[in-house]
């Protein structure tokens, strides 16, 4: 369960509600922890919870592959930052956006060698704190670079050695086209790591399971049954609170008997 489906709470509030619906994880959504006195102190908090717990890298405001240095520089800074966080908070894989261009005029091969050199960096970072990242697959809108599988390979291609997966979100793959989320599973299948997932209508994206209609085809649905890796239920917001009690009876039927 993303935290996001609570609202403002702390995060252990949210660790508790993913556990008191009957979730088997919660991915928290918080900003770089600086002092490691609160850390410690929201890990033992945590710690006390029976769920596994992952972590998304914050992205308002930030680019790290930004055209201004200075902004490039700072957003990397702040990612670094939800890195150490994570590895203090006892987390072991994250989620990662993976930057785009300044501008819907930008120049996306232009920026490529830069998205490369930031991911590989960032990425590096995290391993060497204990924490392996998963990039997520964005939806198609202006500015976004890593939206189809093809740009993922491409990734991976010129990055041998990146030490990260694929975060798949079902709803961004379907913006691209109903058959993205196969062609990803078919060509990039062993490279992801974490999977998110909500319903989406040809006016929205991210919606609760009782609206709208799931973007994963028969296939994906196949290979989610079988994935070992977290399923996070996102999306919704202030005008659907009941959504992590409706996801989670949704995604046992989905999931868990094969309805």
């Amino acid at each position: 369960m993303s935290s996001r489906l609570l609202g403002n709470v702390t995060l252990w509030e949210a660790a508790e509600a993913a556990a008191h619906l009957g979730f088997a994880g919660v991915e928290l959504w918080t900003g770089p922890l600086r002092r490691r006195l609160s850390a410690r102190s929201i890990r033992r908090r945590l710690d006390a919870v029976p769920v596994r717990r992952y972590l998304h890298v914050p992205f308002h405001d930030l680019n790290p592959c930004s055209v201004n240095p200075r902004i490039r520089q700072a957003s990397r800074d702040e990612i670094r930052g939800s890195l150490r966080a994570a590895a203090a908070l006892g987390i072991r894989q994250v989620v990662l956006h993976p930057g785009r261009v300044s501008n819907t005029k930008g120049d996306a091969d232009g920026l490529w060698p830069v998205l490369v050199e930031s991911l590989v960096e960032l990425c590096a970072y995290a391993d060497r704190r204990g924490v392996r990242v998963a990039i997520e697959a964005m939806e198609r809108r202006p500015k976004e670079v890593l939206v189809r599988p093809e740009e993922m390979v491409r990734l991976f291609s010129d990055a041998p050695g990146l030490k990260a997966g694929i975060c798949l979100d079902l709803a961004h793959a379907w913006t691209v086209d109903p058959e993205c989320a196969d062609r990803f599973v078919e060509g990039l299948g062993e490279r992801i790591i974490h999977v998110h997932y909500s319903h989406v209508s040809e006016e929205k994206i991210h919606l609760p399971l009782d609206r709208g209609l799931s973007p994963a085809s028969p296939s994906t649905l196949g290979f989610l049954r079988t994935f070992a890796g977290p399923i996070t239920l996102e999306g919704a917001g202030r005008a659907w609170p009941d959504a992590a009690k409706v996801g989670i009876d949704a995604m046992r039927r989905l999931f868990e008997e094969g309805g």
